[in-house]
């Protein structure tokens, strides 16, 4: 990964969480990092790294989520990445939770995360 892009990226993540960081209650800005860092290791590729971070920075500002939420997002989607099937995993993800209005809606915002306009 090319060190200038890489750090743009770490960039728009500092930029996110200084934004929202009166909200972030118990998130430290570690813990961001951290899921950033795995993310660029399980990619290796600097566009893909940078998709997906940008489209979980850009639907947090969109739907107006916390901290946490775009924490857990960046979480599912390095696990996404970990099984080299993020159409199954959303799948096994859904299946997961309790049928609920809060659960569709979560599959939805992921099923469509990328394919929102920036």
């Amino acid at each position: 990964m090319e060190p200038g892009n890489e750090n743009e990226l770490y960039r728009q993540l500092v930029s996110h969480w200084e934004q929202v960081e009166g909200q972030a209650g118990m998130l430290t800005f570690n813990q961001y990092r951290m899921a950033f860092v795995e993310l660029q290791a399980l990619t290796h590729h600097i566009d893909r790294t940078k998709a997906i971070v940008e489209g979980v920075i850009r639907q947090a500002s969109q739907l107006g989520r916390s901290p946490e939420w775009l924490l857990g997002e960046l979480l599912f989607e390095i696990q996404a990445e970990r099984l080299g099937n993020r159409q199954e995993w959303l799948r096994t993800e859904l299946a997961s939770e309790q049928a609920s209005d809060d659960s569709l809606n979560l599959y939805n915002e992921r099923l469509n995360r990328f394919d929102s306009p920036a």
